[in-house]
């Protein structure tokens, strides 16, 4: 728990195996919504450019430390802010791990092109399905197309 929500990080392992089942090496920018420590950051990273955007000071450091340390900062870069204060059109893939309702991302996605990445079950866009569901173990992404 942070003074911003609740935090958790994805498995590493199902992060890897979502993504080459994604083919994320197609896309060009990827932003971790929320990145926490910057496991899906700096996975991300391994197929293609990664932003981490993440609204609480002290994972965000964690986040550019656990990047530095993996020898990723070339390929990835972080933001120490709110996501829903922040233009997302330059990214063609948003991810996010959610803690609760998407309403401040929904009302993004209604001006934005791309793929979105959702992981685990717990929340997904209102008015939206899924056109793929992936699972490894217990995990589960969901991609959804926005045109």
């Amino acid at each position: 728990m942070t003074p911003r929500g609740v935090w958790a990080t994805a498995s590493p392992q199902a992060l890897l195996e979502f993504f080459h089942a994604v083919k994320l090496q197609r896309y060009s920018r990827f932003a971790d919504l929320g990145c926490g420590d910057g496991v899906a950051v700096c996975c991300a990273a391994l197929f293609c450019r990664a932003v981490g955007i993440e609204a609480d000071e002290g994972l965000c450091f964690e986040a550019q430390e656990n990047a530095r340390a993996l020898g990723l900062m070339h390929r990835t870069a972080f933001v120490c802010a709110d996501f829903q204060h922040l233009r997302l059109s330059s990214f063609d893939v948003l991810y996010i791990y959610p803690d609760k309702p998407l309403a401040g991302l929904e009302r993004k996605l209604t001006s934005w092109s791309g793929t979105l990445l959702v992981y685990g079950p717990h929340f997904s866009p209102k008015g939206c399905k899924p056109a793929q569901v992936f699972r490894w173990k217990k995990e589960t992404l969901s991609l959804y197309a926005f045109p």
